[in-house]
């Protein structure tokens, strides 16, 4: 059986290398949640630039999409449905 160490060392090796390309990166840095939301954050930011025209998310509209991470149950529901 692996240790935890040689677990995440492998599972980070594959998803760095997952699909011969490299769409995944360690970053040792992030420690927390709060940091891994900001780097999730870039990444859409940057992805995006034509749709957000040049400007970066709204705390606002940041929210709603953590909100779809959070409880996906209740992204693709009406309001009245949701608890």
């Amino acid at each position: 059986m692996l240790s935890e160490a040689e677990f995440e060392s492998q599972l980070i090796h594959y998803l760095e290398t997952v699909g011969n390309t490299k769409q995944w990166e360690y970053r040792p840095d992030i420690k927390n949640t709060d940091q891994l939301w900001q780097n999730f954050r870039e990444i859409l930011e940057r992805n995006n630039q034509e749709v957000l025209r040049g400007r970066p998310l709204t705390d606002s509209e940041f929210a709603q999409v953590q909100r779809k991470f959070i409880r996906p149950d209740r992204a693709r529901r009406p309001r009245s449905q949701c608890p």
